[in-house]
């Protein structure tokens, strides 16, 4: 009963200090770290991202004095695993970080606790250990970075009103300069913006894939949102499907 009455009192000590925390980053939040509204947002105004860091500091802080007070074997690799891969989300927060990269430094940091976990710590006994380990780093990696690869997936298959297409589409870079009012807009915006907001990386934007009809019109792009002429609505019966598989 002891032991449950601590875990309760650490549980509620660390959600009072995460609620302390939050407000207490979130101009630096605002400035920083401000997530725009697009298509596919539950919010419509720009909103303050990487709270999470608030309740990760307030989590290792509680777990950390518990540790000392109750003088027990602190997990420091998992504490520091946990810090680098909150360094690395609130990175990616501010100033977008490439897939691969963001990837491998996640990937880092998971298989270090992997590396130093125990030989008798085991899932499957009769399975040899590196597959095991093999698997768990995979699994892992999927745990971390799950939000983020729903996130990449927004945009790369698009459902489209098949009536207002025209019989022939083509594919090219965007011209600079070039504007689209797109689906969850309300005015025309320059695509390199739009790329911009969806978190295109700016090494590949010049030359990221429009889909265009033949007079040059914006149709749609991976990672984007659909031109609003071409979006399908609940009144449109026939939709045509466009897939990135590679981009």
């Amino acid at each position: 009963m002891t032991g449950l009455i601590i875990s309760l009192l650490a549980m509620s000590a660390a959600a009072l200090l995460s609620a302390g925390l939050i407000p207490a980053i979130m101009p630096l939040l605002q400035r920083y770290a401000l997530a725009r509204p697009n298509a596919r947002s539950s919010h419509r105004v720009p909103t303050p991202q990487g709270a999470g860091i608030a309740v990760i500091a307030a989590v290792l802080a509680v777990a950390g004095t518990c540790a000392v007070v109750l003088n027990l074997s602190a997990p420091v690799v998992v504490f520091g695993a946990t810090i680098f891969i909150a360094l690395v989300g609130m990175a990616d927060d501010i100033r977008s970080i490439p897939v691969l990269p963001r990837l491998l430094l996640q990937a880092v940091a998971v298989g270090v606790i992997l590396y130093f976990a125990p030989a008798e710590l085991r899932i499957v006994p009769a399975c040899p250990l590196w597959i095991e380990r093999a698997v768990l780093l995979i699994a892992g990696l999927w745990f971390v970075n799950l939000v983020n690869f729903m996130d990449g997936l927004d945009w790369m298959t698009v459902a489209v009103n098949e009536i207002a297409l025209p019989d022939r589409l083509f594919i090219a870079p965007r011209l600079p300069g070039e504007r689209a009012l797109v689906a969850g807009q309300t005015r025309t915006k320059k695509l390199k913006n739009l790329m911009i907001d969806h978190r295109i990386p700016a090494s590949r934007r010049a030359t990221w894939p429009i889909v265009t009809t033949p007079s040059g019109c914006y149709v749609w792009s991976p990672g984007l949102p659909p031109a609003l002429q071409f979006t399908a609505r609940d009144d449109v019966n026939t939709l045509a499907v466009i897939r990135a598989t590679a981009v």
